[in-house]
């Protein structure tokens, strides 16, 4: 993991942080900036930003011990920094198609909830005709609703706390054979918050997929 000063190309710091499977993320978690890493095998890890002051070059990470989840990630985790129920938050995908909930305490980590499209969370990768989520969850922040791709055609949404409430139809599948893939939020001129969602589903049977803004 290395750290360049984006104007003059400078190496700030870098540690050895293993296998890592996502882009590093930077967030407010209300404690201060943050640097999320997530790891191939499944583990993440808050930093400093800026490094260690005490050490100049190197990582300082901000967490006591990593976060393992039992499952590796499939994607990018959300990392919520915006004020409302979420904020300081990080949302996870594992290959299970199991969503969790980590938030940062600030010297440490915790996972708070699992929860998967079917009910029960997966022990393994998601079988094939299995229900599960897909894609990256994304936040309403002032509600602190949670929306997420599943991979029959549909939108999931969840509370802060984890609980499946409806689902939105995007390209509906009883196979689970049709990815529904990261929604991105967006509200209708006038609106004084976040009122709709963006989403893209693939096809049916080779069928063209679809790109569907639906109100929320």
């Amino acid at each position: 993991l290395w750290a360049i000063n984006s104007l003059s190309g400078a190496l700030k710091w870098s540690t050895k942080a293993g296998s890592i499977t996502n882009r590093p993320i930077l967030a407010n978690s209300g404690s201060g900036p943050r640097l999320y890493v997530a790891g191939f095998n499944g583990v993440i890890m808050a930093y400093d930003p800026a490094g260690d002051p005490l050490n100049p070059g190197r990582a300082k990470p901000l967490w006591s011990t990593f976060i393992q989840l039992p499952l590796p990630f499939a994607r990018s985790p959300w990392a919520e920094f915006r004020d409302g129920p979420l904020q300081g938050t990080l949302l996870a995908m594992d290959i299970g198609g199991n969503l969790r909930a980590i938030r940062d305490l600030g010297t440490d980590g915790a996972i708070l909830w699992a929860t998967a499209a079917g009910g029960a969370v997966s022990a393994g990768a998601c079988p094939a005709g299995a229900l599960c989520f897909r894609g990256v969850p994304v936040v309403s922040p002032t509600s602190g609703k949670i929306y997420l791709g599943r991979n029959d055609g549909r939108v999931q949404q969840l509370t802060a706390t984890g609980t499946r409430e409806g689902v939105i139809d995007v390209n509906p599948s009883g196979s689970n054979n049709v990815d529904v893939f990261d929604p991105s939020l967006d509200l209708e001129a006038g609106a004084e918050d976040i009122d709709r969602l963006v989403v893209v589903a693939a096809g049916i049977a080779g069928a063209n997929g679809k790109v569907t803004r639906v109100s929320v």
